[in-house]
């Protein structure tokens, strides 16, 4: 009578094992899938999204040039045109009372 329960107790030990052992590969197949969409993540920011950011990056510092470049004589053009008071400091932007 004990040899069958401690047979019972084998089998069930048994089944265990099996699924701790399925549940370790389902956990690998998991880790390897999110390992490779990090990898492609990691890629794509490296080899697209960064050159990008750099060319967006230039644009704006041109932009910015430009804008310093031209803001004092269309302000002044925009301020004859309205004709609000002229006086030497032109701007673009709202001034504040």
């Amino acid at each position: 009578m004990e040899l069958n329960r401690l047979d019972t107790k084998i089998e069930e030990l048994e089944e265990n094992l099996e699924k701790v052992q399925e549940n370790i590969k389902n956990l690998e197949n998991k880790f390897n899938c999110i390992n490779n969409k990090l990898d492609l993540i990691i890629d794509t920011l490296e080899k697209k999204i960064q050159p990008n950011c750099e060319k967006m990056n230039e644009h704006i510092n041109f932009v910015d040039s430009v804008y310093d470049n031209v803001k004092n004589p269309l302000g002044y053009i925009c301020s004859f045109i309205n004709n609000k008071k002229i006086d030497n400091n032109y701007s673009l932007t709202d001034k504040k009372n």
